[in-house]
């Protein structure tokens, strides 16, 4: 996943794994030297202190103010914690953050711990300006009933594949998903760059997404 590492605002959307993978990256660039800073435009659990020891919750403005005056090499930002979740930003808000680390990562959707979905007309939140957009997507999906247990949304899911619930889940079926003009892709800004990773062992998935027509607008898959 190092080409992930090149972008100077990655954006997360889809399932499974998503905050995983956003400490796992934000690790990375604080590792080699570059400030990395996490939130959200939707609600993520609070991270624990291996995943980010220093988490800062405030209102915007007050935020950045303490931003610039205690800087990090990893933080988490966060408006309040609430009913046990972290709430964040507006996705303007959460693109202004960018000037504030070298490196800015955003949690940008929900899956309720489901590995697939199909987004609901408000989501994901997403700015216009982001550099790049990463769909995340649990392998373990695949094979599953389409139901509400294991796809959040799984009547919007079944319209967009055209198949019907209970029917069991195969690749194909998410890559129709995320691939689809009125599926992930929908609110992905053409000027983002859009990679794909897969939580989980299944090929099938990765030969199914770049065999779809629309594998064009991917600049890359990568398995985790």
């Amino acid at each position: 996943m190092t080409p992930l590492l090149d972008y100077s605002d990655v954006w997360l959307i889809g399932g499974g794994g998503k905050t995983t993978l956003m400490f796992r990256l934000a690790a990375a660039w604080s590792g080699r030297g570059e400030s990395a800073l996490c939130t959200t435009t939707t609600k993520i659990w609070p991270p624990t202190p291996d995943q980010c020891p220093d988490v800062r919750v405030a209102d915007f403005a007050e935020l950045v103010v303490d931003l610039r005056r205690r800087p990090a090499p990893m933080v988490a930002a966060v408006r309040r914690i609430e009913s046990g979740k972290c709430l964040g930003f507006t996705a303007a808000e959460a693109l202004s953050l960018r000037g504030e680390a070298r490196r800015l990562i955003v949690e940008a959707d929900g899956s309720a711990g489901r590995p697939v979905k199909a987004h609901a007309s408000h989501e994901p939140v997403i700015a216009a300006g982001a550099a790049c957009v990463v769909a995340v997507v649990g392998a373990w999906c695949v094979g599953a009933p389409l139901d509400a247990e294991h796809v959040q949304r799984p009547e919007l899911f079944a319209a967009l594949c055209g198949r019907k619930l209970g029917d069991a889940v195969t690749a194909d079926d998410v890559a129709r998903v995320i691939l689809h003009e009125d599926g992930w892709l929908r609110a992905v800004p053409r000027s983002a760059a859009f990679h794909v990773v897969v939580t989980g062992d299944d090929a099938a998935l990765t030969r199914a997404l770049a065999l779809h027509p629309n594998a064009g607008r991917m600049a890359g898959v990568h398995r985790c």
